[in-house]
C-alpha cells in the first residue's frame, strides 16, 4: 500500500541484437532509467503538515487530559494556571513556525515529494520534540500534575496548527 512513497524506477529497457553478437547472445541496451518520488500538487502538502502535526495534538491532549484526573483539587488551579502559560507561550511559538512553513511551502515547485513539507530544519525539529516528549513522559521523576498541565497546553496547541495548515489546504492563501 505505501508503494508509492517508495522511489519508481520508471525507463524504457530495449533488447537489441548485436550483428557480431547476434548468434551468442542478445544484449539489453538501456535507453532511460530515472528514479522519481510521488509527486503532489503544492496544494496537497498542507494537508501533509496538518496530519503530521493533528495526530500528535490528539494524542498528546488526550493523556494531558487524562493526566489531569491524578492532580488533587485544592492543586487544580496552580495546574490550569501553568496549562494557560504552557498554551500562550506554544501559541506564539507555533504561530511563527505555521508561518513559516507556510511561505516554504509556497516556495516550492508546483509539483513537489511529500517529503519536501517542511524544511530539514522542520523535519529535525519534530524529530527532537518527538524524542523529549518521550523521555518526558518515561521520566520516572517528572509528576503526573506537570505532565497534566505541559500536556494540556501543548496538544491544543498543535492541534491549533494543524487547523490552520487544514484551512490552507481547503483555501490556500495568496502568496503576496
Amino acid at each position: 500500500m505505501a508503494y508509492w512513497l517508495l522511489p519508481r524506477v520508471e525507463g524504457v529497457f530495449h533488447l537489441t541484437l548485436d550483428r557480431e553478437t547476434e548468434r551468442i547472445a542478445p544484449s539489453i541496451q538501456l535507453l532511460k532509467i530515472q528514479p522519481t518520488m510521488m509527486r503532489v500538487g503544492r496544494r496537497w502538502l498542507f494537508l501533509v503538515a496538518a496530519l503530521i502535526w493533528g495526530f500528535p495534538g490528539v494524542v498528546i491532549t488526550s493523556k494531558g487530559v487524562a493526566a489531569y484526573g491524578s492532580v488533587a483539587g485544592e492543586q487544580m488551579w496552580w495546574h490550569l494556571a501553568i496549562t494557560t502559560v504552557v498554551l500562550v507561550g506554544f501559541g506564539f511559538m507555533f504561530g511563527r513556525v505555521v508561518a513559516r512553513y507556510t511561505a516554504h511551502i509556497f516556495s516550492r515547485p508546483e509539483r513537489v515529494s511529500p517529503i519536501s513539507t517542511f524544511p530539514p530544519r522542520g523535519w529535525l525539529l519534530l524529530g527532537i520534540m518527538m524524542c523529549l516528549g518521550g523521555a518526558l513522559r518515561l521520566a520516572p521523576f517528572v509528576p503526573n500534575g506537570f505532565i497534566a498541565s505541559f500536556y494540556s497546553g501543548l496538544g491544543p496547541m498543535l492541534l491549533v496548527s494543524a487547523l490552520r495548515f487544514f484551512l490552507c489546504f481547503l483555501a490556500p492563501p495568496t502568496k503576496n
